[in-house]
């Protein structure tokens, strides 16, 4: 029984962790479509929209297209690595375990619809270049405004109207050590590809 929580909380750890991976895939696809400088090297405070104004906030670190986030959930203190071959690594100290994930095995790959500028628009103080795309095969509009060749907020908002933004704040420009965006050298890396099948088995077992 022990071992089946266990694998649950795995489970549920990555579901959340592809969640924010999506995003961040997005991300980098959105700087490649608008052709700003994937090479930039920089540290950001992520903001999240939530429901209730409880916003989500995790450091970021992005460089050459990977990037690094930093933060908790639900008491869990994690880090989440997002490589720009969909390759995910993570980890979080209630574990105690580095994770590695294809992300292209789990969440359905898309292509991002075309960007085009609209106008500009102030963000926190700070004038940007406001680009829009809408996706006419599911109704989703999104959002992105640049300043300096970064991305500074990304909103999507469903066909029903609602909305979902991410910010990035305190952005600093600095040389990032490519050390960041793997796990630690001696790391035993556990890969989750075997162990998810198994996972989702047990779960609709465990439902009849």
């Amino acid at each position: 029984m022990k071992v089946f929580f266990k694998k649950s909380f795995i489970f549920i750890s990555i579901m959340f962790l592809c969640l924010l991976s999506s995003a961040e895939n997005n991300l980098g696809k959105i700087y490649k479509q608008l052709g700003l400088d994937e090479k930039i090297s920089y540290s950001a405070d992520m903001e999240i929209e939530a429901p209730g104004g409880n916003n989500m906030v995790y450091k970021m670190f992005f460089k050459n297209g990977d990037i690094r986030s930093e933060g908790s959930q639900s008491g869990m203190n994690f880090i989440m690595i997002m490589k720009t071959n969909g390759t995910m690594f993570s980890y979080n100290d209630a574990l105690k375990m580095w994770m590695k994930t294809e992300i292209g095995e789990m969440i359905e790959e898309k292509d991002l619809p075309n960007y085009e500028k609209t106008g500009t628009e102030d963000i926190n103080g700070v004038s940007c270049s406001k680009f829009e795309a809408k996706d006419a095969s599911t109704g989703y509009t999104a959002i992105v405004w640049t300043n300096d060749g970064m991305i500074l907020k990304n909103t999507t908002i469903n066909p029903q109207g609602v909305q979902q933004s991410v910010y990035y704040k305190n952005i600093q420009k600095t040389e990032l050590e490519d050390a960041l965006f793997a796990p630690p050298q001696n790391a035993n890396v556990q890969d989750m590809g075997a162990m998810m099948k198994g996972i989702l088995s047990q779960s609709k077992e465990a439902a009849q």
